[in-house]
């Protein structure tokens, strides 16, 4: 009786680890790399990045292009 009442969770193995090969792993590792300086050494900098992130004129462009696009875009898709 226990055995088969565990048994799903052989079959939700597979699923898992393919979950977290592709998506928890990679999501964490790209958070632990953008607060640090991105060097060999990976100085920890904090929220620096970020902060220049906001700063960047290109970046700014790119953010308000992209949202012109969504407001456009998005109520003309069900059309």
């Amino acid at each position: 009786m226990f055995r088969r009442k565990w048994s799903f969770l052989l079959f939700l193995l597979p699923g898992f680890i393919l979950l977290m090969l592709f998506s928890i792993i990679p999501f964490f590792s790209g958070i632990r790399y953008s607060i640090t300086d991105g060097t060999n050494v990976n100085r920890f900098v904090g929220l620096d990045n970020y902060r220049e992130l906001w700063q960047n004129r290109m970046f700014l462009l790119g953010l308000k292009n992209t949202m012109i696009l969504s407001v456009i875009s998005a109520p003309l898709l069900p059309l």
